[in-house]
């Protein structure tokens, strides 16, 4: 038995039944929690002095796409339409199965780095069956924890042009690898810090049943979660998408859907109803255009919500940026509907405690894993942070919450732990090869962008352009697309495909 003695430290157990405990010992054994309080115990196999520093669970992402990491910065000032044109309509395509496996493990370092220690994989680079075992493979020998949710999209290929068929009538390989990657990689009865999921195609503007065929798949391969990309903006919000699901009777505790912010309230309370839960990605929602953080508004309609930073080639890769933009613009919403009607803020809304369980025990709770991980409680999983009191930029600590929330970065985390294994130790990754991986990961950034060089940008932009409404004509044209597809007129639905695919080539 291997025991981890931690003592001394400043608990922000996130376990209500806990609460803070200013002064506490946690006692790990065989990775697990086994007492949290005050603990005379000499016979641990390590200990760890927490002094000066505090404590609490290991940050839960609950929506990233890891193999991007090669892209950081590219779509530093990209929309959503260059997004879906550079990052989906290109990059996508030049990534080898190595490409695969550097930009996701890589990923997950960085975010081990920054205190997360449980994710989720919105992983949509299925190009083959060894870009699919690439990415799972990362996934374990990064040490993290989570959901492996092997994408349904169906990426365009180089030297090939592009159009909406692509996403309509995905070939059949992607179908093959998905039963293939789960019987290979998660045996029944699997136990380990790692599940299975899918992801699911955007599929919001198109008939039900291509949606539903995805989700047939997914529960018939026994999907730990289906994550699925929603509620984008102004380009989904006339599709009423989850009160179609409501009406199929599709929608299960099984789904975990991501953004969200043009969901109808109707269709929030559809989805909490259900037990679906909801991820919010601040950075990259408030930039690209699919509105503002949604947590209050799923919150007030019986919800629960957890975080996500989402893609790296916008974005930071930290919890802490996530969990200030959500905090703040909520904020700034609620006080600008405040400020049209001529009033000024008695009390804010959201504070900083409501952040802080987004990024641990309700962002475990979003991913089905609230009885493994989220908070120090007794019986769970060893997976927590150590930040340093005494750092510059944190002393003094009045309020440990506000502290971790409003002034912690990267830098003051001092040790990391997963399943009660050192990942972080003193401020610094505990591996020895990170010379050798960042060697390969520039390398291999290299070799994608060169690769991409082949492809048209602005035949990629112009396909692009048919996803988004940026004008008026195509405003109205999204507006009568999803019209159609809230109808049973199969006729309608196949002229209106038929009239995407004419002007896509």
């Amino acid at each position: 038995m291997t025991s981890i003695l931690v003592r001394n430290g400043h608990l922000l157990t996130m376990d209500p039944a806990l609460g803070e405990l200013p002064t506490a010992d946690l006692l790990i054994e065989d990775g697990l929690i086994r007492r949290i309080g005050a603990i005379d115990d000499t016979t641990a196999g390590t200990t760890i002095d927490a002094t000066d520093h505090i404590v609490l669970p290991g940050f839960v992402d609950t929506h990233r796409h890891m193999w991007q990491t090669q892209l950081r910065g590219t779509m530093a000032n990209g929309t959503l339409l260059d997004y879906t044109a550079m990052v989906r309509g290109i990059y996508s395509a030049c990534y080898g199965p190595e490409d695969v496996y550097l930009g996701t493990l890589m990923g997950y370092l960085d975010a081990l780095n920054a205190g997360t220690t449980t994710l989720i994989d919105h992983s949509h680079i299925m190009n083959s069956a060894e870009h699919t075992d690439a990415a799972i493979t990362a996934f374990a020998d990064s040490g993290a924890g989570g959901v492996f949710c092997y994408g349904l999209f169906p990426n365009p290929e180089r030297g090939k042009p592009d159009d909406i068929s692509r996403v309509l009538h995905p070939p059949p390989r992607l179908w093959e690898q998905a039963r293939r990657a789960r019987q290979t990689h998660f045996s029944p009865g699997n136990t380990g810090r790692i599940k299975w999921g899918m992801a699911l195609t955007e599929l919001e503007f198109f008939p039900l049943e291509y949606c539903l065929r995805e989700l047939r798949l997914a529960r018939e391969l026994g999907s730990h979660k289906i994550s699925a990309h929603v509620g984008l903006g102004e380009a989904s919000r006339p599709t009423r998408f989850i009160e179609r699901l409501a009406a199929a009777r599709a929608l299960s505790d099984d789904l975990l859907l991501v953004h969200g912010w043009s969901l109808t309230d109707r269709e929030l309370e559809l989805m909490a109803e259900a037990g679906v839960t909801l991820s919010v990605t601040p950075e990259t929602e408030l930039q690209m255009g699919m509105g503002f953080p949604a947590l209050t508004r799923f919150t007030r309609a019986g919800g629960r919500a957890g975080l996500g930073v989402d893609i790296a080639s916008n974005q930071s890769s930290d919890m802490f940026t996530q969990m200030r933009l959500a905090l703040q613009a909520t904020r700034g919403l609620d006080n600008l509907a405040l400020e049209q009607r001529r009033l000024f803020p008695q009390r804010l809304n959201i504070t900083v405690a409501d952040v802080l369980r987004s990024a641990t025990i309700e962002g475990a709770h979003a991913l089905g894993l609230a009885e493994e991980v989220g908070s120090l409680s007794v019986g769970k999983r060893a997976d927590l942070i150590m930040i340093s009191k005494r750092d510059i930029n944190m002393a003094p600590v009045g309020d440990a919450t506000a502290a971790v929330v409003l002034y912690a970065n990267v830098g003051n985390i001092r040790t990391v732990m997963c399943d009660g294994v050192l990942r972080k130790f003193n401020g610094v990754l505990v591996r020895n090869d990170l010379a050798d991986l960042t060697d390969r990961l520039l390398a291999s950034s290299e070799r994608v962008l060169r690769n991409s060089a082949a492809f048209d940008i602005d035949e990629r932009v112009r396909a692009a352009r048919q996803i988004f409404p940026i004008d008026r004509r195509s405003s109205i044209e999204q507006r009568l697309a999803a019209r159609i597809f809230r109808t049973p007129f199969e006729r309608l639905h196949k002229n209106l495909i038929e009239y995407a695919l004419d002007r896509s080539h």
